[in-house]
Formats: structure tokens, sequence, C-alpha cells
């Protein structure tokens, strides 16, 4: 008596576009029928859309002798049919910076804008990770991937271990042959990165 629980999480996922309401029913073990059974009404305003952005843009190389800051904007249309107003942009990843923000920007639909600027600091050092860009509008809060690659193929040779092909063990042990025989080894190479790498020679 008189403690308060969090009892449920309630998601609501937006199918017919328009405007949506309805009620949920919450049924409690109270012996008078008319407590028994909460209504919990609910709405919501369910519009089809995205915020577009090119992809390419938002992939940041970090790999050995990469020390330094890349500085890319970012340009996102609207591709709702509402107009869409951009109140706050953050990063929780310190090797990113948000610059020239246009605070509050107003993006009619159809309409392109140069939103931002995103200021990545590499250490030099090999990273794989992909943070989120957060932006909060008058409609919903988006999140646009933000993807930090380091280049590196990895392989497994002979079914062994699958590790960077830098540091690997490539050698392949076709043992004891006769002469005319044939016999077969694998190489399996795996591209962890966001972005083509391009194989030149074996």
């Amino acid at each position: 008596p008189g403690a308060t629980v969090r009892f449920a999480k309630v998601t609501y996922r937006g199918g017919n576009e328009g405007p949506q309401e309805g009620k949920l029913q919450l049924i409690i073990n109270n012996t008078d029928a008319v407590t028994a059974t909460l209504a919990l009404p609910y709405k919501a305003r369910v519009l089809y859309g995205s915020l577009g952005f090119m992809s390419e843009r938002t992939r940041f190389h970090s790999g050995p002798g990469r020390n330094g800051t890349t500085s890319r904007p970012l340009v996102i249309s609207n591709n709702f049919n509402d107009p869409i107003v951009i109140n706050r942009a953050r990063i929780d990843d310190p090797n990113f910076q948000i610059s020239r923000f246009a605070r509050n920007a107003v993006l009619q639909p159809g309409e392109t804008v140069d939103l931002l600027q995103l200021d990545f600091v590499s250490n030099g050092t090999a990273a794989l990770y992909t943070t989120d860009l957060e932006l909060t509008t008058n409609i919903t809060a988006l999140k646009i991937p933000l993807e930090v690659f380091h280049g590196r193929l990895h392989c497994q040779a002979d079914h062994r271990q699958l590790t960077d092909c830098s540091e690997a063990d490539l050698a392949l042990d076709f043992g004891t042959i006769s002469v005319g025989e044939g016999r077969q080894k694998f190489l399996n190479i795996t591209n962890n990165n966001p972005v083509n790498v391009s194989i030149e020679n074996l």
C-alpha cells in the first residue's frame, strides 16, 4: 500500500498516417467490477516521411598515421509532408564535435539545407564503431549513424582463427602430396568496414 511501481512500458508504432487514438485497458484484481478495469486513453499523430542525408558523408576513417581532424558538412533533406524545425543536435562521443549548427532551422517539405558541420578527431589508432548524431525536431527525435572505420581486412586461413590480415598467419600447409595430386586450402577475407576495400593483388 502506498507504493509506486513502474509496471509497464508502452510503445506505439505508427501504421496509418494521420491522427490516431484509442484506449488501453488495465485490469486489476479488484472485486468491484466498476473499478476493476481502468481505461487509459492515448493519441498520436502519424506522419509518413524521413530526413534524408548522404551516408558517405557520415563515415570517417581512423587508422594508424591518420592524426588530425576531418570536417564534413551535413546536408539534410526534409522528406516529410510537413515543415520540420531542428531544435537540437548532440553527439555523445568525445571524438566528434558539432559546429556551424543552424539551431531552430526550418525545413519546408522537400527542402535541403546545410544543417551543420561534423568535426571528427582521429588520434591515429585503428577504430571500428558506430555512434549516433541525435536531432531533436518538432516532430520527433531522429538518430543519424556516424560510422568510424579503420579500413583493415580480417583473414582466416585453413580454418584458423579470424584475425587482422596484417597480423594473421597466412601460411598454407598442403602437407605431403603425390605428383599430379591436387589439394585445396581456403583463405577467407572479411571486410567489417562500412566501405568497399579493393584487393589489388594476391
